[in-house]
This record gives structure tokens, sequence and C-alpha cells, in this order.
């Protein structure tokens, strides 16, 4: 029996193998693919997504720095998007990791200033040379990067922004603490940490806004700025501050010389540097106090007080001169609401309102005085017990119309009893000791019109037995109303002349007998009476009235029960 082999069929069936094969050949070569674009490619452009949200990072942390700057001269505040966590680009068939957790949080830290003194003597009781320290914060961004495992931890250090890589520090922004003669300090208060995917938002509030500079410096020593800084002090002279550093070989002080860093060191603990600048320079410091996060002061303490306007050394009688004071805090701004007290001390002037002010929105206390005599007067603010707290000026008052030096005596001597005179008829002296009395009464008959008396001086006191005890000179008096209850004028023996205040000018009618009195002291105190036991002694008295007329009186006063007829 014979048979026969069929060659198409089996033909046919080997030609559907080729098409299965290539299959799965071609789904092996894309499978092989992806796991070469996951272990390979993926990796990849994940590090270039986070090198690329590093560098935003790093423009987030310069921007920072420069809303710090904007926010310490316009105060309010202004608020910084950061993104601290990195997103990846999802890709279709690929595994794309999950968004990464960066931090951002704040590090303590302390800025310190030595050797500054003040050339405004007020604020010298505050900067007077020792050590100003305030605390600070540094602002730290740490990213969380899954390929980019090198990336640096960039700082921004309240003077610098700078890239830190595990151990290597490189500048990103050299900030503007030195430039020539102006120091520009700011200090950071307050806490953050937040660890997130997305975006922070950072806000920065002026706590203490830096509305004016003070002037300070050192006649022998180099200021020493400490600040916190990552960066060695050899990076501070080749990077920061290398257009600053005093390479002149001029004189300290030298008014060509722009330069006046003569060198940075390590700070007195670690991760700070100090910054010395030279002697004999005055340098204009601003200074800031900036909030950030929470749990930060939003009312810095005031610090000392000093005078913006010492007032008007020249005036009329009754006229009135403002004499203001600032409170500052410790970054040399003013403090508004403190209540500020005032004292004077002199005659020459006298408080003619409020003696406790509070302090205005730019921090100043305004006090008026009328001009009470020519003379100096000194007058001082407080708020505190300590001297930086307390702050004197001096205020000479000169009246325009009394020139007559003090050996003089001006104006009509002893008026008699012609039409519109104010005549002197009797003195008589009166109180104890029995046989000589403390008080001279003085009587005058007031002729011919209303007059106001403005002015008063005792020229002179003279004693016919000068000596100590019961005869030691007289130097000082009062004068007053009839009966004592009501004191005109407080007098220097041989002093100026006396402005009565607008308030306590007596009135004294036409045609009227007008009684005075005075008192004697040997002590400027007024502690110790004058008993005027003396039989051959006299005094000067000069009267000044509204109406331009001075009247000169020689007193006898002698030791007499009767009155004493002139």
């Amino acid at each position: 029996m014979h048979y026969r082999h069929n060659t198409n069929t089996i033909r046919g069936n080997d030609r559907g193998v080729s098409p299965v094969l290539g299959g799965i050949l071609v789904f092996g070569l894309v499978l092989a693919l992806l796991v070469l674009a996951q272990v390979s490619l993926v990796p990849a452009l994940n590090q270039q997504t986070e090198f690329e949200h590093n560098q935003r990072l790093v423009d987030d942390a310069t921007e920072l720095q420069g809303s710090a700057y904007r926010v310490s001269t316009s105060g309010g505040t202004e608020s910084v998007e950061v993104g601290t966590g990195v997103r990846y680009r999802p890709m279709a068939f690929l595994v794309t990791p999950t968004a990464g957790n960066g931090r951002v949080y704040t590090e303590a830290g302390t800025v310190t200033v030595s050797g500054a003194v003040a050339a405004d003597p007020e604020a010298a009781d505050y900067w007077n040379g020792g050590d100003w320290s305030e605390s600070t914060r540094s602002v730290v961004f740490d990213p969380a990067y899954r390929e980019y495992i090198t990336a640096p931890q960039t700082r921004y250090e309240g003077t610098v922004v700078v890239n830190d890589f595990d151990g290597t520090t490189l500048l990103v922004d050299e900030g503007r603490l030195v430039d020539g003669r102006r120091i520009t300090l700011l200090t950071v208060d307050g806490e953050v940490y937040e660890e997130s995917t997305r975006s922070v938002v950072l806000t920065l509030r002026a706590v203490s806004q830096s509305t004016q500079t003070v002037e300070l410096r050192n006649e022998t020593d180099p200021i020493r700025i400490t600040v916190p800084s990552s960066l060695s002090p050899e990076q501070w002279k080749e990077d920061v501050l290398a257009d600053q550093l005093d390479e002149s070989g001029l004189p300290d002080g030298d008014p060509s010389d722009d330069r006046h860093v003569l060198d940075v060191v390590d700070g007195p603990t670690a991760g700070t540097v100090t910054v010395l600048l030279e002697p004999r320079v005055t340098y204009e410091f601003t200074m800031a106090r900036l909030g950030i996060g929470s749990e930060y002061d939003t009312s810095p303490d005031p610090a000392y007080v000093t005078i913006v306007d010492s007032g008007n050394a020249t005036l009329r009688p009754g006229e009135v001169t403002t004499v203001t004071f600032e409170v500052r805090d410790a970054f040399n701004n003013p403090v508004a609401g403190v209540p500020v007290s005032t004292t004077a001390s002199g005659n020459a002037l006298e408080l003619d309102a409020d003696s406790t002010v509070s302090t205005s929105s730019n921090g100043r206390a305004t006090f008026v005085f009328r001009a009470n005599r020519d003379g100096q007067t000194t007058v001082s603010a407080s708020f505190g017990p300590d001297a930086a707290q307390t702050a004197s000026t001096t205020v000479e008052v000169v009246d325009p119309e009394i020139t007559d030096p003090d050996d003089s005596v001006g104006g009509v001597i002893n008026p008699d009893t012609q039409a519109g005179s104010f005549e002197l008829r009797s003195a008589e002296r009166i109180g104890s000791p029995p046989g000589g009395g403390d008080i001279v009464e003085l009587r005058f008959d007031n002729d011919g019109m209303d007059r106001t008396l403005t002015h008063v001086r005792v020229n002179l006191y003279m004693q016919s037995n000068p000596g100590s005890g019961q005869n030691a000179r007289p130097v000082n008096a009062t004068l007053g109303n009839f009966d004592g209850s009501e004191t005109y004028a407080n007098l220097t023996i041989g002093g100026q002349f006396v402005n009565l205040p607008s308030g306590d000018q007596p009135l004294f009618d036409e045609d009227t007998l007008v009684v005075l009195r005075m008192e004697f002291y040997t002590d400027e105190d007024q502690t110790g009476r004058y008993s005027g036991q003396n039989s051959d002694d006299f005094f000067v008295l000069t009267l000044t009235f509204d109406d331009g007329s001075t009247y000169v009186y020689f007193v006898p006063s002698q030791n007499s029960s009767d009155p004493l007829q002139t």
C-alpha cells in the first residue's frame, strides 16, 4: 500500500508561528525599554526636575532677603511663597515618585556690636561702647530629593544668603551689611517649621521699622560687629566684603578713604564671624527688627530717650516754647505710647501744660514751657530710672527787652507822687524775732491807672554788719501779696529780672493802696530766714509793669517797730 505526503498542509502550519513569535519579541523589547527607562531615564529626568526646583528654591531665599530689606524700611508686611516640596512630572507607563516633603525652619543666633559710641551725648548713655546684643534667626530651606542627593541647604542668615553643600558653603547673595560708612543690621525674630509637599508662604512683618540712622564711632579701637554665618572669615574677605576692605594704607579716618573694613575674623562662638571697622570714623547705623512665623514680640521695649528739639532760646516775657524728646527702642527706632515725664530746674522757664505725655506714633513727646525770666533752665524727660532712660537739655532764655547788666539800676528811682506813679509810701519789718522781723511789708500808692506787675528784681541787699549766723547774708527772696497767701516771684538777690507767669501777674486798680510783702532767706532752698536785725540794712527793688514803666526803690530795712517812712 502506498501513502502520499501532503506538503501543502505542512507548509500552511509553519506560517502561523512567525507572527506570534514576533509579537512576543516586540512586547519583550518594549518591556525592556520601559524597564531601561524606569531605571535610567526616569531618575535622570527626576534629577533634572529636582535641580530646577533647587534653583527656584535659591531664588525664593534671595527673594526673602530682598523682602526683608524692603519691609525694614517701608514697614508693614510682605509674603514670599517658597516651594518647599518638589513634584515630579508624570510619564505614561512609568512609575513617577510621589511628591517630596521639603522643610523650612528657623535657627537661633545672636548679633553683637561692640565698641560703638554714639555721637549724640544723650544717645551715648545707651550706645556707650559696651556690648549691644540682640537675638536673631536664620531661615533654613532644606529640600528632600531622591536623586539630587548632593543638593545644598539654602540659608538666609540675615546678612547673606548661602548654599551649604554638607560642609562646603558657597555665597549666593552678599547682602548690605557694610557699604562705606553705612551699616545695615537686620535681626529676625519668630519661629518657623513647615514640612510640606506644596509651597509654603512666609510672611515678614516690620516689628521695628528702620526710620532713621544713628551715628556711632570709636576714637581708639575698631568697632566689632558679630553676626551668624556659615561662611569662613576668608570667604567674607574674598567674596562678601572684598570691595570694602581697607587696603589703602591711609590713616584711620582719612576722609579720602571710603573703605573701612580692617579685617574679618572668627567670632567668639562657632558659626559666627566678626567684622572689624576702623576707628575714628563716624558710621551711620540703620537697624531693624523683623518678625516671621509665630511667637515673636510685636512691640519692642523702649531703650533710651534723646532730644529732638531743645526749644527757642530767645523769648519775650510770657512767650512759650516747646522741648521735644524721642523715645527709641534697641534698634534706634521710635516707640509709641510710652509715658514720659518732665521736670525743669531753674527759673527761666515754667511748665505751661501737662508734665507727663505719652509718645506719639513717631515716638515723640513734646512739652510746653513759658518764658519766666532770662536765665537758664535745665529741662529733663524720663520714662525710667536708668541713665539711658533720661535726657536733659539746658534752655537759655534771653529777654530781648531787658538788657540791663546785673549791677545796673535802670528805670525811675524812688518815684514821687507825680501823676501816674507807683509810689512807695512806707516799709515795715514785721514777724519774728521780737525787735527784728523776717518779713518786710511794703505799701504803695497806685496813682492814675490800672497796672499789672510783669517783672521783679532785687538788685542788691546791703548789710550794715555782714557776718555769719544771724548776720548771714541774704541770697534769696520772695515777693507776695499782703497776707502771704500768694507768692508772685522767687528772686535771686543780684540776679536777673524774673518774669511773672501770665496767670500769676497781679493787677493793681488805679488810685488804691497796694500792700506787698517780701521775705528774705540766707540759702537758695529758702530754709534759713533772714531776721533783719541790723539797723542800717537796705535793699534795692525794681518793678516793671505792663505799660513798660520801670520803678526802682531804695528800701531802708532798719530794726524798728514803727513803719519805715521813705
